[in-house]
């Protein structure tokens, strides 16, 4: 109903969630809807938990009955929750990644099955979402079985079912494309300024070497807040490492070639150095480039496969309940 902030670095987000669960009760069939209420602590439930909740702002649970033409009664539990969610986050793409926003369902009756519901399906709301300016949420809302067999934590996991509600939030990278990626271009381009100074002065050139690799540094340093401590390298971390290697490499250039006797081969060299590490330069920035142009369009086409997938949902929903007879079985 409502997806708040989605903290990166914590892993985790906060969301206003509504879960309604139905199921078939035979012992409620002699009920009449005028009777006195029915005592819900006698009744069976499933146990249906929220796994991945970390702390709630708001929680409310209530249960009503519904009839069918032949007599038979359904419990239907509804429940609205406000809180936040942990969520692991998949940072190999950032700052242009895609990530699953989700609520993992449990049932504490272990031979209990969690499916979806074909009579309502899952919906997501646009109207309220905190962090509209840097992430796209998709319509489609998946779910997805859970098999906790695969997981290193299925020994120490609920016996039930688990079922995973997930939407997904595509970042929007244009803050860090101009405020990380370009700025670090800039300043990895001030490298070739060293090469106008003559290598009568190494210690000239490599102050200035120096200076550039170490500010470098420094803006490394800021980009991490933006990011959890992740095992593994990000896009934003292999740009960044790169030009830090480039400029690596031209320090080591000037350190040798200010060793070389000062003649014409030496001045020749060092031209051509130049030379080199300009086209690499280039280069680099080329692929990230093309990378970020190759990734918009994926953006764009995963758009477009959800619009497809949601019509298909919606094909399969209406073909599933004509033939859903009206006392079935009702699922989450």
């Amino acid at each position: 109903m409502k997806i708040g902030e989605i903290d990166t670095v914590k892993e985790k987000f906060d969301a206003d969630v509504f879960i309604q669960a139905r199921w078939r009760e035979p012992a409620l069939d002699s009920h009449h809807p005028m009777k006195a209420e029915v005592n819900w602590s006698e009744m069976w439930n499933p146990g249906i938990n929220i796994q991945n909740l970390l702390q709630t702002t708001y929680d409310k649970t209530w249960r009503v009955m519904e009839f069918t033409s032949i007599g038979e009664v359904f419990v239907v539990e509804k429940r609205r929750v406000k809180g936040t969610f942990s969520e692991s986050m998949e940072l190999e793409d950032f700052p242009f990644d895609t990530q699953h926003l989700s609520v993992v369902l449990t049932a504490e009756e272990s031979e209990v099955e969690l499916v979806e519901d074909a009579r309502e399906p899952s919906l997501v709301s646009h109207l309220s979402f905190v962090d509209e300016q840097e992430w796209l949420i998709r319509d489609l809302v998946e779910c997805v079985p859970w098999n906790k067999d695969s997981h290193d934590l299925g020994s120490i996991l609920p016996s039930g079912n688990m079922l995973v509600v997930r939407v997904h939030a595509t970042r929007r990278g244009g803050f860090f494309f101009w405020n990380v990626l370009v700025i670090m271009c800039l300043i990895c381009s001030l490298i070739f300024c060293t090469f106008s100074v003559t290598r009568n002065h190494p210690t000239n050139r490599l102050q200035l070497s120096f200076t550039v690799v170490l500010t470098t540094i420094a803006f490394k340093f800021v980009t991490n807040q933006h990011l959890p401590k992740v095992s593994y390298l990000t896009v934003l971390d292999k740009y960044i490492l790169s030009s830090i290697v480039l400029m690596h490499l031209v320090s080591v250039w000037h350190a040798c070639i200010c060793l070389a006797s000062d003649n014409t081969t030496t001045d020749t060299l060092d031209i051509v150095a130049f030379v080199v590490f300009l086209v690499g330069f280039l280069l680099l920035q080329l692929i990230f480039l093309i990378y970020v142009r190759r990734n918009e369009k994926l953006n764009r086409l995963l758009g477009a496969g959800y619009t497809d997938r949601i019509h298909e949902e919606a094909k399969r929903r209406a073909i599933q309940r004509k033939f859903l007879p009206d006392a079935t079985v009702g699922a989450i």
